[in-house]
């Protein structure tokens, strides 16, 4: 969940602005993340409304609801590929695994936070400082405990959140930006960016993905003279290139730049 991450980042800007807040430890954190986050989910909830709009594709007030609109970009996206095997509720098994995530987290949350006050620098290695909770009470000493087992239970749910989102974008953006599923997949799975990322594609006309690719390599066919052509290699990388080279017809609206409408020279192939 993206919340979570920009919780990361408002940490990192708390400590360098140096500020200390005494009534409620992160503070500024949880404010500075939860801005960002809801200027996240807004702008995900536009593209995804318009999208389904679009596709006709009824309650797209669940576009800006979180967790919810996971579920909802898997209505949108359609069947996922998952190694040869066809996954029809991509959507659900990715709000499943967000949501487990979340609640693990929330819970860590709530201990660190509660332990703040005892963690403490108990010692200096070389340049580093290291710190650990002492002086905990009995009574919060199973709070202790908790985090250490909290920890690595949370990088597994977080694997298992990142898998079922893989699964999930690769075939949204395949349907919605057939030039570059993968990067786009990246961007939106492991940046804190996806509701952006949905936002700009949000005009894109969706395709198939499997009629795209054999439009866009019948480049490689022997040219129309009746001449012939030596045979060449798809790019191997040319899943991340901005500008593969696009045929005319079908593939129209597959590799649509989704910043487009930002450029003085082209505007949107819609």
């Amino acid at each position: 969940m993206e919340f979570f991450e920009w919780i990361g980042l408002g940490r990192l800007i708390e400590d360098s602005l140096a500020l200390n807040v005494e009534v409620m430890p992160y503070l500024v954190t949880f404010i500075i993340g939860g801005v960002l986050y809801l200027a996240c989910l807004v702008f995900g909830g536009i593209g995804l409304f318009v999208m389904a709009r679009r596709a006709g594709i009824g309650g797209r007030w669940q576009a800006f609801v979180p967790f919810v609109n996971t579920m909802y970009t898997g209505k949108l996206a359609g069947d996922s590929n998952l190694f040869g095997k066809r996954v029809k509720r991509a959507g659900l098994y990715a709000m499943i695994a967000e949501l487990t995530y979340a609640a693990m987290y929330v819970f860590y949350l709530v201990l660190i936070v509660t332990l703040d006050p005892y963690y403490t620098k108990v010692s200096t290695s070389g340049i580093y400082d290291i710190y650990d909770y002492v002086n905990v009470p009995e009574g919060l000493m199973w709070m202790r405990r908790a985090v250490d087992v909290c920890e690595p239970i949370m990088y597994v749910l977080l694997l298992a959140q990142v898998f079922a989102f893989v699964t999930l974008y690769v075939a949204f953006f395949r349907k919605y930006y057939a030039r570059s599923p993968l990067l786009m997949t990246v961007i939106s799975v492991i940046l804190p960016l996806r509701g952006f990322v949905l936002f700009a594609v949000r005009n894109n006309t969706p395709v198939d993905y499997e009629a795209y690719l054999r439009e866009r390599y019948g480049r490689y066919q022997a040219p129309p003279d009746g001449g012939s052509r030596p045979p060449e290699q798809p790019d191997p990388f040319g899943d991340f290139s901005s500008s593969p080279g696009r045929s005319s017809g079908s593939s129209s609206g597959a590799g649509e730049d989704p910043f487009s409408e930002f450029s003085p020279h082209e505007g949107n192939d819609d």
